[in-house]
């Protein structure tokens, strides 16, 4: 796995992260995040069953350099792929976030 995924840091209680925030299509089950940089896959998961939103976070450095792209994919292939390029995400305080 990358040295882009979350691991804590702490300063004082405050958990700076990057988090990505996907808005999945109903029509899409899975989702891949790519580092475009060099090819390595970050994350790769099932879109949640109870709900559209799906919340990941990695190393707050990722976010000054917005080079991720995100693949939705359909399992039973009636739709295309859906590809996100340039994807940036956004720092918080990891104790400051709902899921």
């Amino acid at each position: 796995m990358s040295d882009k995924v979350l691991t804590p840091t702490v300063v004082k209680g405050y958990y700076p992260a990057a988090m990505l925030e996907l808005d999945i299509d109903p029509s899409a089950h899975r989702f891949m995040v790519i580092d475009r940089s060099n090819g390595s896959l970050l994350r790769h998961g099932y879109k949640p069953s109870h709900t559209n939103v799906k919340k990941m976070f990695f190393q707050p450095t990722i976010t000054t350099n917005p080079n991720l792209a995100v693949i939705l994919l359909d399992d039973t292939r009636n739709f295309n792929a859906v590809i996100a390029d340039g994807v940036k995400l956004q720092l918080v305080d990891i104790n400051q976030v709902d899921e």
